[in-house]
């Protein structure tokens, strides 16, 4: 017999009242805040990237789920396909009547560059805190309907060492109150902002890429950007311009994996952005053709770099030096922890070798 369940999203508080420093939700308010100040209100959207699993792997090898109806083994790139749709249209279906059972506005499904990959993008929201809790409950929606059908869905950054890893794409402009869009009317405000999470870009990358498996997406030629730039419509930068209406105008940040938390996310990409419009920065040319050939500031590519750009910079300040403290130890432990054991390639290669 099945039973109903509830889920609530929580915000934390001290006994007083005050808000809890180290909550992410509060994080972002606080955040938002700033920049409400200075008649700035973000509206954003965020794109999931995932991988459908066969659930009947063994010793947790992924591997990719049987074809639903020609009951073939998934192997091949079908990067927007429709065809790889149509066979899994009860499960994208289903998806999409849980979001709207839940008030979850999920819009596009797209199969992504490798097989079992998909991405589901959510609509745009002018409340950054309120698209965060859409994020997180779409991320639980796909995984319980993923179970249903038989699959395991993981939002891990690298399950496969062959193929691409999981992004969270974030689309950011920016409104003043009145609605209008102040990144299309307002260049130097777009290259201030622009600026200011190029600058904050390689300290941030520790929030952005969380866990040690976040690492190991970040390599050439696997659709994921390795340096500081920016580009129009231009999908190989970390910050690209979409194109469009001059109204839509707005930046697309292509780094975070979709292991993130994106109260995270959206807390330090905001603070890059009030950075850069408050010290008015100056924003470099943007980069036309396949940016890993033109020169630009290298993101950190292990957990130990990340952390320690990370650690009492401009970004550790912009978010409060308590919370900043407090994420930096824990993740400072687990890479500790992790960098302690001792892995079966290790035992592979050199136990009976050296």
């Amino acid at each position: 017999m099945e039973k109903n369940a509830a889920q609530a999203l929580l915000t934390m508080h001290e006994v007083d009242g005050s808000p809890f420093f180290a909550d992410p939700r509060q994080l972002l308010s606080k955040v938002l805040q700033g920049l409400h100040q200075q008649n700035l209100f973000p509206c954003v959207a965020i794109e999931w990237e995932f991988y459908l699993l066969d659930a009947r792997s063994e010793n947790r090898q992924p591997q990719a789920p049987l074809l639903p109806k020609s009951q073939q083994r998934m192997q091949q790139t079908q990067v927007y396909s429709l065809d790889e749709l149509d066979e899994f249209d009860e499960f994208i279906r289903d998806i999409q009547d849980y979001c709207h059972t839940q008030n979850i506005p999920s819009d596009n499904v797209i199969a992504e560059y490798a097989p079992g990959q998909f991405e589901v993008t959510l609509q745009h929201q002018h409340d950054p805190l309120l698209a965060c809790d859409q994020a997180i409950l779409l991320k639980r929606a796909i995984k319980a309907v993923a179970k249903q059908h038989g699959y395991l869905a993981t939002f891990m950054a690298k399950p496969y060492a062959e193929h691409s890893g999981n992004g969270c794409h974030v689309h950011i402009s920016m409104l003043d109150k009145q609605g209008h869009n102040r990144f299309s009317t307002e260049q130097s405000l777009l290259e201030f902002a622009l600026a200011g999470l190029l600058d904050t870009m390689p300290q941030a990358i520790a929030l952005l890429a969380p866990n040690a498996n976040s690492y190991r997406r970040f390599q050439p030629d696997m659709f994921v950007p390795l340096q500081a730039d920016w580009g129009w419509d231009n999908r190989t930068v970390a910050l690209r311009i979409p194109s469009g209406s001059t109204e839509n105008t707005r930046i697309e940040h292509r780094v975070a994996g979709a292991d993130c938390n994106p109260y995270i996310v959206m807390s330090a990409l905001l603070a890059g952005i009030t950075h850069g419009i408050e010290q008015q920065l100056d924003c470099p040319k943007a980069v036309s053709g396949d940016a890993s050939k033109v020169p630009a500031p290298a993101l950190p590519s292990s957990w130990q770099q990340a952390l320690a750009e990370f650690e009492h910079s401009t970004l550790w300040s912009l978010l409060g030096a308590d919370f900043s403290h407090v994420y930096h130890a824990n993740k400072l432990n687990e890479w500790q922890r992790f960098e302690a054991q001792v892995t079966p390639l290790e035992q592979q290669w050199y136990q009976q070798m050296v």
